[in-house]
């Protein structure tokens, strides 16, 4: 059985986060201004715009389909679920409610992933040493590996 690894839980974190971000609308102002559902495009859809030159707003998201194993994964990670009679708690909250440091490294890594922006330059924005933020980042994958691996969680 393959074990869960820091490297591993960094991905099917930020994974998670993807399938969130795809599956459900904007928030915020813009959104609740307008009684209009979010409108995404096809890939072919942005692919007619560029070439007739018609993409007045710029670069815009193609809708990706989800599979219901992937939002039940991200369900598990993020909010937490019953999975065969055992209760299964979201990974951030449950194995680093002790250390919000932890915790916010790791969730910011994932959202900086989710936006494609380098997390060196994220660091130096912010005024943190990358070394410091890349040690918390992994030290807090590595305890919810422990902790799955613990509790007999199989990988996926």
């Amino acid at each position: 059985m393959t074990k869960w690894t820091s490297k591993l839980v960094r991905y099917e974190m930020a994974k998670a986060y993807q399938v969130l971000f795809d599956t459900t609308g904007g928030i915020g102002p813009d959104t609740i201004k307008s009684s209009w559902p979010d409108y995404r495009y096809s890939t072919a859809d942005i692919a007619e715009q560029r070439i007739a030159k018609t993409n007045g707003k710029g670069r815009m998201r193609a809708k990706v389909p989800r599979t219901a194993r992937e939002i039940y994964r991200m369900e598990i990670i993020l909010a937490g679920a019953t999975v065969n009679g055992l209760h299964r708690p979201a990974w951030a909250t449950a194995y680093l409610n002790g250390d919000k440091a932890l915790r916010r490294a790791l969730v910011e890594w994932c959202m900086w992933e989710l936006y494609g922006w380098d997390t060196e330059a994220e660091c130096r924005r912010r005024g943190w040493a990358y070394s410091t933020f890349r040690s918390r980042r992994d030290k807090a994958a590595g305890i919810i590996a422990d902790a799955l691996n613990t509790a007999g969680v199989p990988t996926w």
